[in-house]
């Protein structure tokens, strides 16, 4: 690489290894997507790479100059930075073998942003270091700016950056979301996900025995409603969830017509059964509100946002309740027997973290939950909830979408929910969440119906 003479020489041999690792993890992204589906994910970024390279040298100045500007950006910054980009430009000098494998894995880490690979860094830092450079814990943020600064300047370098940065994302987060759902991600099949058949078969007699036991152990967890912070006399003693749940009243959004919502808005007085079926027919009408269950009846489908407080998670329970004891026909109306299947996303992603790595499914969660906090004995056998799920025997209650803090990782959990549903198609779904958290991610309708409610607090 011809090196502008304004970098430094340790800035220089930098961006000259950096090049070179770049280009071979594209050469090898490029022959991993060999034969993807037209229009998959591998197939744009094999495009965007083999157009890339079809510069012949001049993709070698933009990383130079995107290296430079990085660079620059970088030492404008708060703090001793000069100092820290001389230590950087030492761990990327290439002088060593440490030196090579520390590049090789911060390009994968942070450009490409494999897990695996960061997991990688500390170890790798530790070899490539110098006695004066300060520990991996303190360094750490050092080298993953510097990299987010040279990640956005070689996406504004030219359109071909874009794409395979773009698309290396989209990749993560399909591949996050396939492993959410229980899914495989995109492959020679197109960008459809599909289950895998990996759960046994049960008899009825096994399944309606298993059955038993869940909605026996999750009803008696539901039913109990603690108030945290509320002083009490006496003995402690939970108050019974179906003794005092006032049901909720939604309202359909016309503008949001096209993904999974209704929202909790001021009450008003509720439309007869005619009316809200004329409602349903005419998108563009300003829609007065329904109680929950009503909206239930006309959308398998469904997600309700509200406020904090306005009794979305009271809600999941108190169904999950209902239909765990067999009772959503005489307390909802809604003749239907489906086992409750409880995913707190909060719960999820604590006990997802517990287990490291992506590869914990909501299935692995609701098997996880059911042993360990339900303590659902015998545990239930494999393929239960399978069972059902295939069956179209389930009420599939996602609660607190917007809890998932990361935008990133809330779009790939939003993915994973649409693509659980689409793998199991014939239960009824509900997700909550609150309004700013929705509306960065929101649920595209898909071909069965679906809706979006908004709730108002919980009155009586």
């Amino acid at each position: 690489m011809a090196i502008d003479a304004d970098l430094t020489v340790g800035a220089a041999a930098a961006a000259s290894l950096l090049w070179k690792v770049l280009r071979h993890a594209l050469e090898l992204a490029l022959k991993e997507a060999e034969g993807a589906a037209v229009g998959s994910i591998k197939a744009r970024l094999s495009q965007a790479i083999k157009k890339l390279f079809g510069l012949k040298g001049e993709e070698e100045k933009a990383f130079e100059r995107a290296f430079a500007k990085a660079r620059d950006e970088f030492l404008r910054l708060p703090g001793p930075r000069l100092q820290q980009m001389e230590w950087l430009e030492q761990l990327l000098d290439g002088k060593s073998p440490a030196s090579e494998e520390f590049a090789e894995e911060a390009v994968e880490a942070h450009l490409f942003g494999r897990r695996e690979a960061r997991r990688r860094l500390p170890f790798l830092y530790r070899r490539a270091a110098t006695p004066q450079m300060p520990a991996w814990e303190e360094f750490e943020p050092v080298v993953a700016e510097f990299f987010r600064l040279l990640r956005e300047e070689l996406r504004l370098s030219n359109d071909y950056h874009r794409e395979i940065f773009d698309s290396l994302a989209a990749e993560r987060t399909a591949a996050a979301a396939a492993a959410m759902a229980g899914t495989v991600a995109e492959g020679e099949r197109g960008p459809a996900l599909q289950v895998i058949p990996t759960a046994p078969k049960l008899s009825e007699e096994e399944a309606e025995a298993a059955r038993e036991r869940y909605c026996a152990q999750l009803a008696e967890r539901c039913q109990r409603l603690e108030f945290l912070g509320i002083l009490t006399r006496g003995e402690e003693r939970p108050i019974p969830l179906d003794k005092i749940f006032v049901d909720l009243r939604v309202q359909r959004e016309p503008e949001r017509r096209r993904t999974w919502a209704f929202r909790l808005p001021e009450e008003q007085e509720v439309p007869d059964e005619a009316l809200l079926r004329q409602m349903m027919a005419e998108p563009e009408r300003t829609y007065p509100p329904v109680l929950v269950h009503q909206a239930m009846l006309g959308h398998p489908r469904l997600v309700l946002i509200g406020a904090p407080g306005s009794g979305k998670s009271t809600l999941t329970r108190y169904l999950a309740l209902i239909f765990a004891r067999g009772q959503a026909a005489e307390r909802l109306g809604i003749p239907e027997k489906r086992l409750p299947l409880l995913i707190p996303l909060r719960d999820y992603l604590a006990e997802r973290a517990r287990h490291t790595g992506d590869g914990f499914s909501f299935l692995d969660f609701l098997y996880c939950n059911a042993e360990e906090i339900l303590n659902v004995d015998p545990p239930l056998p494999g393929g239960f909830f399978e069972h059902f799920l295939r069956r179209g025997e389930c009420l599939v209650l996602f609660d607190g979408l917007d809890e998932v803090t990361e935008l990133s990782e809330r779009i790939a959990v939003r993915d994973a929910v649409r693509s659980f549903a689409n793998a199991f198609p014939d239960n009824r779904y509900l997700v909550t969440s609150r309004p700013a958290g929705y509306d960065e991610a929101p649920l595209p309708r898909d071909d069965s119906p679906t809706s979006t409610s908004s709730t108002s607090p919980m009155t009586r």
